[in-house]
Formats: C-alpha cells, structure tokens, sequence
C-alpha cells in the first residue's frame, strides 16, 4: 500500500501538469481549485495528512453520498471532484498524469466488472475467473442486451454475491442458495 503526503503530492502534480499540459490551462485551474482543494481540505479536518487509495475511495464515497448522490445538477462538479481524486492517486503511485478514463461511478464495485486476477482467470474451478470466462462467451454469441443484463443481474450477480458471502471462491455444486436473498 502506498502511503502519500496528500497536500505535497497534490502541489506536485498541479507542477507536473503544468509542466506536461495533458490538458487545457483552465482545467488545471478547476483541478486545483475544485477538485483538489476539496480534497485537501477533507482530510485537513479530520487531521489526516498521509493517505492511500483506500482513504481517497472513503473519502469518494463520502463526498458522493453526502453531496452529489441525488443532486443531478451538481454531474458535473462530481466529475470534476472524482477525476481529480483518481487523478492523485494515480500520480502518487505511478509519477504520470496521463491516466487512462475512468469507468462509470455505478460500476465500480460490482462484481461483475472487476476483472480478476490472472490467477483467477487461469484456475477452473475459480468462480470470479470461470464467471468472466462465460460472460465473455455469452457476448461472442450476439444475445440481445436486454437477454446479457438479465443474466447478469438475475443470475451471475447473484452467485458471485453469494460465493463473496460465503467467503469462498472456488466452485461448488452444493453451495445453497437463499431463494428469498436478493441482490439488487
């Protein structure tokens, strides 16, 4: 896990990014001001200068539950707030400000769009590597969408949340599901 000085990390990629105009002028103003001064300040109040990348996805979340969960007109400065964040992270682990996009804030935790490890890929029996293996497969037969999100939604998800409760992740024919559990 790598620790990082969260008001120094964030002054030097404000330098780098000046320095290496990955993007426009204007957005490295909005960068600091909005999206990386909120978060200094954050973690400023509640006394916490060395952070890592779990501390920047509590404080993601916190912003995003507390703030811009159900405030639609507020998209964009979100936007602005999470990049930067990310944005940090990835500088302070990395040293580049060349991040490659971001996936959908909805998706980011759901089992079914993390890709496992290639260790899970390569075993069988893995349910994370087998369950990616066949959604991949699923997709090369061309089902509608509507068909792939059910299967997601009512099926793979559901199995993956069960195995995850479970604390187990190799396959097994026996594990009982909960006909009333509910993932959604």
């Amino acid at each position: 896990m790598v620790f990082f000085d969260v008001n120094v990390t964030a002054e030097l990629l404000i330098q780098k990014l000046k320095l290496e105009k990955p993007i426009a002028k204007y957005s490295i103003s909005t960068c600091r001001t909005i999206g990386l001064r909120t978060m200094t300040t954050y973690f400023k109040d509640i006394d916490k200068v060395w952070i890592d990348k779990e501390d920047s996805r509590n404080y993601l979340e916190h912003q995003y539950e507390l703030f811009y969960k159900d405030d639609p007109s507020l998209v964009w400065r979100w936007k602005i707030i999470r990049r930067s964040a990310e944005l940090l992270v990835y500088f302070a682990t990395t040293g580049n400000v060349n991040m490659p996009s971001l996936p959908r804030w909805s998706k980011r935790d759901c089992l079914l769009y993390i890709k496992p490890t290639n260790e899970q890929l390569e075993e069988n029996d893995n349910i994370y590597g087998l369950t990616w293996r066949t959604r991949k497969a699923l997709n090369k037969f061309e089902y509608a969408d509507r068909t792939l999100n059910y299967y997601d939604s009512s099926g793979f998800l559901k199995i993956l949340e069960a195995y995850k409760q479970e604390e187990c992740d190799i396959w097994n024919g026996n594990t009982f599901f909960d006909k009333n559990y509910k993932v959604l």
